[in-house]
């Protein structure tokens, strides 16, 4: 994993991504989906790129944080351990490759979707994969409020039923579709 300490846009405390992504190899278990390294390395058991990280986290430079690790987090400080956590799931592959212009939705990364994208359903369980990648129609679903992981390790996790994802009817970079719905939980 790499680690930078950078000046971030306002309001974003860390940013977390797969160094790079994978399809095709040995072991995949879905042909034309992108998987983040550290997965693919684990799926295909072997280190698929030994040379490089699985993962660059860059942290805010300007937040004011807090680096114990007692989980006492003083008032007005940030938690650099619970940041850390939240942003390394995102790097082993908690994250989507969807985004959006103001107008349509896009989907894909060199033409393919992340695995991620695989386990995201609308609320009549049908997937966010069936929309053409491009269009208004995906725009609207991706700022819809009804998405939802269809994943049945989530489902079995969440107790309630299927976990929504955040989609808010305004699409905010890097904050929608790759995070649960906050108001839910």
């Amino acid at each position: 994993m790499d680690v930078v300490w950078d000046s971030l846009p306002p309001n974003i405390l860390a940013q977390a991504s797969p160094y790079e992504v994978k399809n095709n190899f040995v072991g995949a278990p879905l042909e034309d989906r992108q998987y983040p390294i550290a997965l693919a390395n684990q799926l295909a058991g072997v280190d698929l790129n030994p040379s490089a990280p699985d993962m660059v986290v860059r942290f805010g430079e300007d937040p004011a944080w807090y680096y114990g690790t007692d989980g006492e987090t003083p008032e007005g400080l940030y938690d650099v351990v619970t940041v850390a956590l939240h942003e390394m799931g995102h790097g082993l592959g908690y994250l989507g490759s969807a985004n959006h212009n103001g107008n349509s939705g896009f989907i894909g990364f060199e033409g393919l979707p992340f695995i991620y994208d695989q386990f995201v359903e609308l609320a009549d369980q049908s997937s966010i994969l069936n929309f053409i990648s491009g269009t208004i129609d995906l725009g609207e679903v991706l700022e819809s409020d009804a998405l939802y992981w269809g994943g049945d390790n989530g489902f079995a996790a969440n107790g309630v039923g299927r976990p929504r994802l955040y989609a808010p009817s305004n699409w905010s970079p890097g904050a929608s579709y790759s995070h649960l719905r906050e108001v839910s939980y």
